[in-house]
């Protein structure tokens, strides 16, 4: 290359080596820039697609969130299944508030991931809640490789397009300069006669430096034929290095993971084998077809043509992606790319980049559907909903019509899951999710809320009452029986209807308004349906209300105990007390239990209030002893939900550690639904209690499941006949004669029996003539505060010694 540049420029002449520096150091600078711009956009690309799969996994979400809360465990792991198959996804896990992973589907196997963790929150009673996290981990590697193959294509491609510039620039200062001095040379040796073309310095010389022009240029031409020899060489090794460089991007070509063609006027005139093969074609077997082969119909193929020529002409590239054919007609998405080769005639020559996105179409689609469906009867979900509603609602405006919002819910299904599991329990939900559909219009939108819980959408009804056919429809369609898995079931459902506009103006509210028609519906016996009301409503402000005064009404010592006394009708003297709670609100009074135990019991409240009701009645009893008086038995009631969901056993020891009473002096009062509900377990609990020394009555006797086997086999000490029966003993026959049955009934098992209500002396003359052992009820006394126990005992006790005197 010495050789070379002394042949073209000479020791001396520094301007051409200067120019040829200058332009290969600028083109390499350029190129270099434009290789980073191109690589950054391309890695930026490259993450952004990274970002993409992340933002659709934020798609998903909410519906993810619902399946935790509900702690769906098929509907969460098909949803992770789903989000898997996103690209690139190597993991999806997620997290409970603890940060313990909880579920995961997937393991990282990549060297460099991105990864996005999503809060998941839930909606619960208008208030959110976090239940924890889902984190996507995203595989990078792919990125990695694809920038690091860009970029060795690029430099590669950009040196030697900087290489063929340098040589352009060589020869063309070869030609411009170097002949016109060579052709001065020759000249001058023309001139000189008898002169011959020997060298007059030798080649290995170097160029004196008090060399003048014209000595330079014949310096130069004594030279000639030895830099020529010399430069034949060098351009003999750079025609090899060239054809080798050529052969080594054919292969690069040919083994491109995406596929590639040149097309000119509509005609595919070379493409490597990646593209053969994504539209199934032999090798070289797309050489010369027309790309029209490629689009499904005509129409599709000019839409794209006059998009792709619009965008060419302009000297922008052209990304879209669309369906084409392969060669045996399978549709399949291809995602492309191109670029004209010369902007100002587009249509002539352009590369185009293809690849098959066939899989990631199928994985989007699949996991869009599981976003707005319900995975187990593919209707749709609470979000599909949530947008349906939102274009009916317009419509509705416009023609004043009404919208009507039904929540339904299957009557005792929990019984079918039970008794015959979950995927007999899966096939009536498929079946009622058919049946729905069946019994609604085209336009109506069928959902699945969750659970055993539908929602109806009907849009476009002239009135409220026009739903009632469909009503009626729905429910004689439900009755029908079913046979699932060889089981032939029968199931009803309770409906509950809210209208737009007048129930509400969105769905939160219409949701809510129909839930509470739906339980109204319910509380009406089952299998019918309700429609709301703004009585609904304020019942269920006023339910909430008490709730959350509830919670604090345990921490601010706002419960109380009355006594009511239990009168021995033998001997008329007090015998014992049943411990009866009151709330003693700051706002509202003293509230009765009837108001604010059933709102207990379904938030599960009762629990430990019903825990402080039995260590406050231990304790009162021991005060009692304490203060010198006689120890005297404690009644104390015990609920269905503090049995099944607590620890009695524990309780009740804790509560007789603490106060030191006899346990003796304990009474428990059990509802008769406790008994006849698992029963070997609750007999195994029976058993247990027994041995520590309490005695057991059953509350509200005759008003259940009354039956004299569990009698016998839960060795009670003591039956309370329901003061439904005792209230008019006196004037109803049939209450009679049930009171008299019962009592008889106990006295043969040796069994004690009480009777609550009792308010008259008359009713009190018919007890004694049946031969009941007890007595309570206003007659005698309500129920009163701790203080005023004592001062009623002694009342009593002296009014029966001195009765007994008389005698």
């Amino acid at each position: 290359m010495a050789s070379f540049s002394k042949l073209i420029f000479g020791e001396r002449n520094r301007i051409g080596r200067r120019l040829i520096v200058l332009i290969v150091a600028f083109s390499s600078l350029i190129t270099l820039c434009i290789s980073i711009v191109q690589l950054t956009l391309e890695y930026r690309e490259l993450r952004n697609d990274v970002e993409n799969v992340l933002d659709g996994v934020g798609i998903h979400i909410p519906s993810v969130a619902g399946s935790v809360w509900d702690f769906d465990e098929k509907q969460i792991q098909l949803t992770l299944s789903a989000l898997a198959q996103l690209p690139n996804i190597e993991r999806i896990s997620i997290a409970t508030t603890t940060g313990r992973q909880r579920w995961t589907t997937g393991k990282i196997v990549s060297s460099r991931v991105a990864t996005r963790t999503y809060a998941l929150r839930h909606q619960d009673r208008g208030k959110e809640a976090e239940i924890g996290t889902l984190e996507a981990a995203v595989s990078l590697d792919a990125v990695d490789r694809k920038i690091v193959a860009r970029a060795i294509t690029i430099v590669s491609s950009n040196a030697l397009k900087t290489f063929f510039v340098a040589v352009f620039m060589m020869i063309l200062f070869r030609r411009v300069v170097t002949r016109r001095l060579g052709k001065l040379g020759q000249k001058v040796t023309d001139l000189v006669p008898g002169a011959l073309p020997v060298p007059l310095v030798h080649s290995a010389q170097a160029m004196p430096r008090n060399l003048d022009e014209l000595d330079a240029v014949a310096w130069t031409l004594d030279h000639t034929a030895e830099e020529l020899a010399t430069a034949v060489e060098a351009l003999k090794d750079l025609n090899g290095e060239l054809q080798q460089r050529v052969v080594e991007q054919d292969v690069i070509l040919q083994n491109a993971l995406v596929g590639i063609l040149m097309v000119r006027n509509g005609v595919i005139v070379s493409c490597n084998r990646r593209l053969e093969e994504i539209f199934g074609y032999p090798a070289g077997g797309m050489n010369g077809l027309r790309t029209r082969v490629l689009y499904p119909t005509e129409e599709v193929y000019a839409s794209f043509r006059e998009k792709a020529v619009g965008a060419l002409g302009q000297g922008l590239s052209v990304s879209d992606t669309l369906t084409q054919l392969k060669l045996d007609g399978t549709p399949i998405w291809i995602e492309m790319s191109g670029r004209a080769l010369d902007p100002l005639r587009p249509r002539d020559a352009s590369i185009w980049i293809c690849s098959d996105v066939t899989e990631r179409k199928a994985a989007e689609d699949q996991v869009k559907f599981i976003a707005f469906h319900d995975a187990l009867t593919g209707l749709p979900n609470r979000l599909l909903v949530q947008d349906r509603l939102q274009q009916s609602m317009a419509g509705a405006d416009r023609s004043k019509a009404k919208i009507a919002l039904l929540v339904l819910d299957l009557d005792n299904f929990k019984t079918i899951n039970d008794t015959l599991g979950h995927s007999i329990g899966d096939g009536v939900l498929r079946e009622v999710a058919r049946r729905l559909g069946e019994c609604v219009r085209d336009t109506d939108t069928v959902c699945r809320q969750g659970g055993d819980e539908f929602v109806i959408l009907l849009p476009s009804l002239p009135d409220a009452e026009a739903t009632a056919p469909i009503l009626v429809k729905l429910m004689e369609r439900l009755i029908d029986p079913c046979r699932v898995e060889g089981h032939e079931l029968t199931t009803s459902v309770s409906i509950g209807v809210a209208v737009y506009p007048d129930d509400g103006q969105d769905l939160e509210t219409l949701m809510k308004k129909a839930d509470l028609a739906m339980y109204r519906a319910k509380d009406a016996g089952r299998n019918t349906y309700r429609f709301f009301d703004q009585q609904m409503n304020i019942d269920a402000i006023e339910q909430l209300s008490m709730r959350n005064g509830l919670r604090r009404a345990l921490e601010r010592g706002e419960f109380v105990l009355h006594y009511q006394p239990q009168i021995d009708l033998a001997g008329n003297t007090v015998i014992g007390v049943e411990a009866l709670i009151r709330w003693n609100h700051p706002d509202l009074g003293m509230i009765p239990p009837a108001r604010f135990i059933p709102v207990a019991e379904d938030s599960g409240l009762i629990i430990p209030i019903s825990e402080w009701v039995l260590r406050e009645a231990c304790r009162q009893a021991a005060a009692w002893v304490k203060s010198g008086l006689p120890p005297i038995l404690v009644a104390v009631n015990l609920s269905a939900v503090q049995f099944k969901r607590s620890d009695v056993e524990q309780s009740v020891i804790s509560a007789l550690e603490e106060s030191g009473i006899d346990p003796s002096l304990l009474e428990l009062e059990l509802t008769e639904s406790i008994l006849i509900t698992d029963t070997e377990t609750v007999l195994d609990m029976v058993k247990r209690l027994k041995q520590l020394g309490v005695k057991l009555s059953i509350d509200d006797f005759g008003t259940g499941y009354s039956s004299l086997s569990y009698l016998k086999r839960f060795q009670v000490n003591k039956l309370k006949i329901d003061q439904s029966f005792v209230r008019d003993l006196a004037t109803d026959q049939e209450d009679a004669a049930i009171v008299g049955a019962i009592i008889q009934m106990a006295h043969s098992l040796g069994l004690i029996v009480i009777a609550e209500g009792v308010e008259t002396e008359l009713i009190l003359g018919q007890l004694r003539s049946f031969g009941c052992d007890e007595a309570q009820g206003y007659y005698f006394a309500r129920p009163m505060p701790a203080e005023e126990v004592a001062a009623f005992r002694l009342r009593m006790n002296s009014a029966a010694k001195d009765g007994a005197a008389g005698h």
